[in-house]
């Protein structure tokens, strides 16, 4: 009876401080956001860290829609259909977001 309590209490205390797994996809930025430029429409956000890492997110489905590297900062048109990007090489780009 003894080792039945035991393993009970065992059973007890490895199911109660168990920790539970889960699967975690991590998105978004590993560093700091330094720029934020939501559109005019108020769907897409797009944010630049201090690594100069921009992503344009798609904000009803809380989704990355695209990621771009060396970028300053975005302007959204004011038809929400383009970005300007400025990049940290003193160029510009322009994104089709239709």
């Amino acid at each position: 009876m003894k080792k039945i309590l035991v393993a009970f209490f065992c059973l007890f205390i490895t199911t109660a401080f168990a920790q539970k797994i889960e699967l975690v996809i991590k998105t978004g930025h590993e560093n700091s956001v330094t720029y934020a430029n939501l559109s005019p429409d108020e769907t897409k956000l797009f944010t630049v860290d201090k690594k100069f890492f921009g992503i344009l997110w798609d904000i009803p489905s809380g989704r990355q829609l695209r990621t771009y590297t060396k970028v300053v900062n975005g302007v959204f048109e004011k038809n929400g259909q383009t970005l300007l990007i400025a990049l940290n090489n003193e160029m510009f780009e322009e994104v089709d977001l239709t």
